[in-house]
C-alpha cells in the first residue's frame, strides 16, 4: 500500500494493527507507541509496544518510497534499546529481559532499512548452586563463563537509549469543545465533530502540537452547524470537509490557509458569503467551463451546481480569479497590511523571502547608474531600509536574505526582532 507521507502510513498501522487494541485496566501497563528518528534521516520509525510486562515486545515499522513496512519485533518489558555509536556500522537494536531466572540479551544491527542478527546471550546464574550450576550461551551455543564474558564485553558498555512507550493509544483522538482531532505525530488534524454542534471552534494546538488541517469529510452533513472559527495554524481544508452543512451562512478562511480542497463547501444551502484572506490560496475547481464545486449553495434547473452568494478577497487574488471564472459576485477587501509598513516585505505580499531580497538588490544596482533612483514608492523604500540607516543598499538585501534563510530553518521571530538581536537566537 502506498502512502503520501510517513504520518499517513504510521497512522494507518496504528489503526489497523492488532497491537494496542486491548487496553489494560492500568493504562500505564497497557499498549503504547512512539515515533523516533533513530537513523537521523529525517523520517522517524514507528514503535508499537504490546505492554510493560517482561516478555512484551516492541513492533517496529519503517517508511520509505511511499511504503511503510514491518521491520522487526524485539525488546523486553515493552521497550526496545538502541545504540547509535558511530564507531560501528549501522544501529544496534537491543533486546534485554529476564524471565524465570534466565537473562536474555540480544543484539541486532539495523542498516540500510534491514535488520540482521548479531549476537544473542543467555545466562542462567541467578539461582545457580552445586546441584544446578550456572549455564551460559552465546549464539545458541553453550560456552564457559570466561568465553561468555569475553564476547559480552563488546556490548556491555554501550550507551543505550530506550524507545516504545511514550503515547497512549486512547489519546489518538482527543475531543475538545465537541471537536475530534486526529493525532499525526508532528501535527493534529480535525477529524470530526458532534453531530449537533452549532458553533465549531478549532483549536490552535492540542497538547502543545499544532492543529494544521481539516481532514476530508470532517464535518460533512453537520446540518446544525452555523459557524466555524478556524485556528491560527490551519493550512488546509480537506475534501468535502463541510459539504452539506446546510445552516452555515458565512465563512471566513484565514490567511494561513494555503489550500481549499475539492467540494469543501458543496451543498451548503444557506451559505451567503465566503471571505478568503490569503490572496494566494489554492482553490480546487480552478478551470474554465466547469461548475463551482468548492463553494456551492444550490443547483440550477439543469442540475448544475451554483453559488449565488458573494466571494470576498483581495484585489488580484485567487479568490477574485475564482469568482471571475464562474461569474460569481466578488467583493474586494483591503489587504491586512494596507497602510502598514512591514520591514523587508518590499513586494507587499505579506511574506519576507528571497524575492524581496532580489528586489532590493536589483533596485540598488539600478540606483547606482540612474541618478540614485530606486524605482520604489515611498512605502517600498521604507520597507527596504531594514537596518534603518536611511540608505537602501546591498546590506539591506543581505539582511533580508539571511533572515529568510533563518526562518526556513525554524526561526519564528519578526525581521525587526531578528535585526535587534544582531542575528542572535538567544
Amino acid at each position: 500500500m502506498k502512502f503520501n507521507s510517513w504520518q499517513d502510513a504510521y497512522w494507518y498501522f496504528l489503526n489497523v494493527s492488532n497491537e494496542g487494541e486491548e487496553p489494560e485496566e492500568d493504562r500505564t501497563l497497557g499498549p503504547m507507541y512512539e515515533t523516533r528518528d533513530i537513523t537521523g534521516d529525517g523520517i522517524p520509525e514507528l514503535f508499537i509496544s504490546e505492554s510493560a510486562y517482561p516478555l512484551s515486545k516492541v513492533y517496529v515499522y519503517t517508511y520509505h518510497d511511499g511504503t511503510a513496512e514491518y521491520l522487526m519485533s524485539g525488546g523486553g518489558n515493552g521497550i526496545l534499546g538502541y545504540n547509535t555509536d558511530k564507531s560501528h556500522e549501522g544501529i544496534y537494536l537491543i533486546t534485554s529481559f529476564m524471565n524465570q531466572g534466565i537473562t536474555t540479551y540480544k543484539v541486532d544491527i539495523y542498516n540500510n532499512k534491514t535488520v540482521s542478527p548479531l549476537a544473542v546471550f543467555t545466562s542462567e546464574d541467578m539461582y545457580a548452586d552445586e546441584k544446578n550450576p550456572a549455564k551460559y550461551t552465546f549464539n545458541d551455543k553453550e560456552v564457559t563463563k570466561e568465553e561468555f564474558d569475553k564476547e559480552f564485553s563488546k556490548y556491555k558498555d554501550l550507551e543505550i537509549s530506550y524507545v516504545g512507550r511514550k503515547d497512549y493509544f486512547d489519546e489518538r483522538y482527543p475531543i475538545i469543545d465537541d471537536v475530534v482531532y486526529y493525532y499525526y505525530f508532528d501535527h493534529f488534524e480535525v477529524a470530526g465533530a458532534d453531530n449537533d454542534i452549532k458553533n465549531m471552534k478549532i483549536a490552535d494546538e492540542v497538547r502543545g502540537i499544532k492543529v494544521t488541517g481539516i481532514h476530508e469529510y470532517a464535518a460533512e452533513k453537520h446540518r446544525k452547524l452555523e459557524s466555524v472559527t478556524f485556528g491560527k495554524n490551519i493550512e488546509f481544508i480537506g475534501r468535502n470537509s463541510f459539504a452539506g452543512c446546510s445552516a452555515l451562512k458565512s465563512v471566513t478562511i484565514p490567511e494561513n490557509v494555503k489550500d481549499i480542497g475539492e467540494q469543501a463547501f458543496l451543498d451548503c444551502g444557506s451559505l451567503e458569503d465566503v471571505t478568503i484572506l490569503n490572496p494566494e490560496c489554492s482553490i480546487w475547481d480552478f478551470w474554465e467551463g466547469g461548475q463551482p464545486l468548492t463553494f456551492c449553495n444550490t443547483v440550477d434547473k439543469d442540475g448544475n451546481t451554483v453559488f449565488n452568494g458573494v466571494i470576498k478577497g483581495q484585489k488580484n487574488s485567487t479568490a477574485e480569479k475564482y469568482a471571475g471564472i464562474f461569474k460569481l459576485d466578488f467583493e474586494e477587501i483591503e489587504s491586512k497590511s494596507a497602510g502598514k509598513i512591514i520591514y523587508g516585505d518590499v513586494n507587499d505580499d505579506s511574506i519576507i523571502d528571497a524575492k524581496d531580497a532580489t528586489a532590493i538588490l536589483t533596485a540598488y544596482s539600478k540606483s547606482s547608474v540612474i541618478d540614485g533612483e530606486l524605482g520604489f514608492d515611498d512605502n517600498q523604500k521604507k520597507a527596504a531600509d531594514v537596518n534603518r540607516d536611511n540608505i537602501v543598499d546591498g546590506k539591506d538585501a543581505t539582511s533580508v536574505l539571511t533572515y529568510y534563510a533563518r526562518t526556513s530553518s525554524g526561526y519564528g521571530g519578526t525581521l525587526e526582532e531578528f535585526m535587534n538581536n544582531g542575528y542572535s537566537f538567544d
